[in-house]
């Protein structure tokens, strides 16, 4: 007699193309294979671009905006009620305490910290109430992603994190062959001389991407250097556009900016360099794509990048500054094309090792069953 589904209730913001939502995409088949059927609850103003991934992944999607009121969190317990998950999880820091108070009569709850949050003063006691509440009177497990996140929870707010480290799709993120590298690079006009930085990421303060444009002009006055910037280019809260800056650099004839998309592998398979220069991260999914698709890196020395320190070879530190990250910049330009990807194949092989979606999703199939499933 085959064993009955069990059901997991995924809670997060609107669904974008970033590091949860694409794990839970990526990992689908492997949970439907452990016995888990998957819903997802989006709480943004609209469900998301990335709705319909999952949705395609087998995901059932539902979708709640958010307020702060008593019909918002009415609501939520109806759903709870109408889908009869076994576990609720929480990937918000937004209302998770009110999450998992609505979820515990009925489910088992897990809480995953994406971000190392900085919350000082009276905000920061409150969110550590919050996480002690959480975990003492509804029994949530809190998992931290990296060991910063972890570090993190446990300096600032005491918190007691299990470590389950996310994954990328191995599907689609993979070193390029020498034709696909080719195509890749003829569809953007790259020549064989030229030395391609990437960025991938919505121009966010936290993503750093300004200064990183302004490194990448302050390197050496070489015309085959070129910026690549893959996702939303404009920041929200201030208008201010990648490409704006560019022009008043005088850089925007060696910059291409290519907006959302979902065909992240082929701009990673047409670059030579990755280039993330957050000032913070819980972890960086998109940073491990291209590390998988064989790229060298150039990494701030940051928290939740510096975790990568730990099994993966020959990462390029720097302090997150238009100087350092520039230094960088062209030292990596200068190392030559088959220095850069012999690098490249070294950490391709260390992520598939430690990142890889069935390692991942094995993780969180392993907690879902060890918090008593």
């Amino acid at each position: 007699m085959s064993r009955p589904m069990l059901r997991v209730l995924h809670v997060l913001n609107t669904l974008q193309r970033s590091g949860a939502e694409v794990m839970l995409a990526a990992g689908a088949p492997h949970f439907r294979a452990a016995g888990f059927d998957g819903h997802i609850l989006s709480t943004g103003e609209e469900s998301g671009p990335f709705a319909e991934t999952l949705s395609r992944a087998g995901y059932v999607i539902h979708h709640l905006p958010f307020s702060r009121s008593a019909g918002f969190f009415s609501d939520f317990r109806r759903l709870v009620a109408a889908t009869r998950p076994d576990v609720v999880h929480i990937h918000t820091e937004r209302a998770a305490l009110a999450y998992a108070a609505l979820a515990r009569p009925t489910a088992t709850v897990i809480r995953t910290i994406h971000a190392c949050f900085e919350f000082s003063g009276a905000l920061r006691w409150r969110k550590a109430g919050e996480r002690w509440l959480s975990r003492r009177a509804f029994g949530a497990v809190h998992v931290a992603p990296s060991p910063s996140v972890r570090d993190n929870e446990s300096r600032r707010f005491m918190n007691e994190t299990v470590l389950c480290p996310n994954w990328y799709d191995d599907r689609r993120f993979f070193p390029p062959t020498d034709e696909q590298r080719r195509r890749a690079r003829d569809a953007l006009a790259y020549t064989s001389d030229d030395v391609v930085v990437a960025c991938i990421g919505n121009h966010e303060p936290v993503k750093n991407f300004a200064v990183g444009l302004e490194a990448f002009a302050r390197a050496r006055p070489d015309r085959r250097l070129r910026f690549l910037h893959v996702g939303c280019a404009t920041a929200p809260e201030t208008g201010y556009s990648l490409p704006q800056l560019a022009v008043s650099l005088g850089v925007s004839d060696r910059t291409l900016f290519i907006g959302p998309t979902d065909d992240v592998p082929r701009y990673l398979h047409a670059a030579d360099v990755c280039l993330v220069p957050s000032l913070r991260e819980g972890f960086s999914v998109a940073t491990v794509e291209a590390m998988a698709c064989g790229l060298p890196l150039i990494l701030a020395d940051v928290p939740g990048l510096a975790d990568f320190r730990d099994g993966i070879p020959g990462l390029v530190y720097s302090a997150p500054s238009i100087n350092d990250l520039s230094r960088a910049i062209t030292s990596m330009a200068e190392a030559g094309e088959s220095a850069r990807r012999q690098l490249g194949a070294r950490i391709a092989a260390a992520a598939s090792e430690r990142f890889s979606t069935e390692a991942g999703a094995a993780r969180y199939v392993a907690l879902y069953r060890g918090a008593g499933i």
